[in-house]
């Protein structure tokens, strides 16, 4: 734990030290949050490092230990970072407990793969937003599941929708097309005639989960619209199983950034291979 401690401080100071010294051009810096010890925070954070990198701005990824979404949007807030990725269930769970309450009574009469729940989950989580942040459409992804140490990553090595949707209820702005509703999700349930006869019903928790599709939240303004589309096209492109092989790969090799390039490249066509990810690769293999 201590070792893993020293890593995420050393990791903030040295991101907000490059940040601070790339800011030349006049943009404002983008610090994404996001907890190392977690591999799908630290994949989702890639995916939107590259997507931002790409572009030319100066980008990095700030790494705090983030227990809940809450925390992360607290550190958005304060002014730490200006961008995080968060599920959409999980974000309402965390900040609008009479929305959670709505939504699990619907839920307990339909299934998590409803896509009026889907998108009911996803307005009531744009809905909790401060009003000087935003977000776009829902990934058909999923996430946030409860993650054991034993896929932590102990010493990362980064240091770095479908319309805007804004905090507080706001209309969207209208510059990016609004797009389909994210598709449904397949579920690791058994079908239910799988069931034994005498099987006792589910825990009310495990029958009323809130769907948790990924979105990205940022301060408005920070982006103009070409980014937006850019980011709007990696998320809708993301899938649920996308995502369980990004982290996998990246359980096994330590780092991100090699499998969020590829992946960029293959399901997305923007961008090359980022001469970054080449250089720290032959740091790794030297």
């Amino acid at each position: 734990m201590l070792g893993r401690k020293l890593a995420v401080n050393v990791l903030a100071v040295a991101t907000a030290l490059t940040l601070s010294s790339c800011a030349q051009d006049g943009s404002e810096p983008v610090v994404i949050a996001a907890d190392p010890s977690d591999p799908e925070q630290w994949v989702l954070a890639e995916i939107y490092r590259q997507v931002i990198e790409l572009d030319g701005r100066p980008v990095g990824i700030v790494g705090v230990e983030l227990a809940t979404a809450s925390d992360k949007l607290e550190m958005l807030q304060s002014g730490e970072a200006n961008l995080g990725v968060f599920c959409s269930g999980t974000l309402v769970e965390g900040e609008n407990p009479g929305e959670e309450a709505k939504l699990r009574a619907q839920i307990a009469t339909a299934n998590e793969e409803d896509l009026d729940i889907q998108h009911a989950t996803y307005d009531a989580a744009a809905g909790t937003l401060p009003g000087d942040f935003m977000t776009l459409d829902p990934s058909p992804a999923q996430g946030c599941e409860p993650e054991d140490d034993g896929g932590a990553l102990q010493n990362p090595e980064s240091t770095r929708g479908v319309e805007p949707r804004r905090g507080g209820n706001a209309k969207p702005e209208d510059d990016i097309p609004e797009g389909q509703p994210p598709e449904g999700q397949p579920t690791d349930a058994p079908p239910t005639d799988a069931l034994p006869t005498n099987a006792p019903p589910a825990e009310a928790s495990e029958q009323e989960t809130l769907p948790r599709n990924i979105m990205p939240v940022f301060k408005v303004g920070l982006f103009d619209r070409g980014i937006r589309q850019a980011m709007h096209k990696a998320t809708r492109a993301l899938s649920t199983e996308d995502l369980q092989r990004l982290v996998e790969r990246t359980k096994a090799e330590g780092d991100p950034s090699r499998a969020v390039n590829d992946w960029m490249m293959e399901k997305t066509g923007m961008g090359a291979e980022l001469q970054r990810i080449v250089e720290e690769g032959e740091a790794r293999d030297s």
